[in-house]
């Protein structure tokens, strides 16, 4: 993938993305969207796939600060749901993409589908579509209302900017189901302390969509796919929030046994079948 360093409001974006062969480059672009204190190296797995590196162009972005992107100059502005989905927004449109699948896993899932709000919203003509999206390790959230993870997860670490390193780390075991690499412990670390409870702040107040509805709303198909032990997220929520949305892939949220928090870095070939299946159906 070739990487590039973006300059927007929410500080300086570090960027990736890869062309596919000459007879793909009319599919949709895909878009992947990493977790809270995490980075795009998750995705490695599946950038690193031939299906996907063949037929598909390959965007990849860290949040603000996350992984290789500067911290963002105003934390208040850039560190919540919304304000990632605008960095989403000035990413695709450097990469002159027009057509997306997008691809979140965890606060990136929640991000995939603040983009919906955004398209909508937006005071820049846009003639960006989104073809798909799948979320995998997202709950869809009410507006104003934290919901949808189990009572025995603690990642309060993530939101507390006094919170130990030792503390940190334990977060980190938590995201994979075998011991998390060394990147991964130094991605949580990396993350800028004010991101995690900036969010929370700025979701209470107000600064957030009704999740569940625009998964209800959206015109394109949406898949949830979860790990069948997550250790994060409350399945059954998922399932109930979800039920009976028009545009919902193969009709009920999919869960992939055994797998964890992040079912395509813990068996990438495994998610990769049902992702793979998710973007032809997602053609235009």
């Amino acid at each position: 993938m070739q990487e590039q360093k973006i300059e927007t409001e929410f500080g300086t974006l570090w960027t990736a993305c890869s062309e596919p062969q000459a007879s793909s480059k009319s599919n949709p672009a895909i878009l992947f969207l990493h977790g809270s204190a995490t980075s795009s190296r998750i995705f490695e797995p599946l950038l690193n796939s031939p299906e996907l590196k063949s037929n598909y162009k390959l965007v990849v972005f860290d949040f603000p600060g996350h992984g290789r992107s500067s911290d963002a100059p105003d934390p208040n502005k850039s560190y919540y749901q919304y304000a990632y989905a605008e960095a989403a927004l000035e990413v695709l449109r450097y990469y002159n993409i027009t057509q997306v699948i997008i691809l979140g896993w965890s606060l990136g899932g929640h991000v995939a589908l603040e983009f919906v709000s955004v398209l909508a919203n937006t005071k820049k003509p846009t003639d960006i579509r989104i073809a798909g999206i799948m979320i995998t390790g997202t709950p869809p959230v009410p507006k104003q209302a934290i919901a949808g993870f189990r009572k025995d997860a603690d990642v309060s670490a993530l939101f507390n900017p006094e919170a130990s390193k030792e503390d940190l780390i334990k977060v980190a075991g938590v995201l994979t189901k075998s011991a998390p690499p060394g990147w991964l412990v130094e991605d949580v670390l990396r993350t800028n302390r004010l991101a995690g409870r900036t969010m929370g702040a700025k979701f209470m107040e107000g600064y957030c969509s009704d999740q569940i509805k625009i998964v209800h709303d959206f015109k394109g198909w949406i898949a949830v796919v979860n790990g069948g032990s997550e250790p994060i997220l409350d399945l059954d929520y998922c399932d109930s929030v979800c039920k009976g949305a028009p545009r919902l892939w193969r009709g009920e949220c999919i869960r992939l046994k055994d797998e964890g928090h992040a079912p395509f870095f813990d068996n990438p070939q495994g998610f990769l079948t049902v992702f793979l299946d998710f973007v032809d159906s997602c053609k235009l």
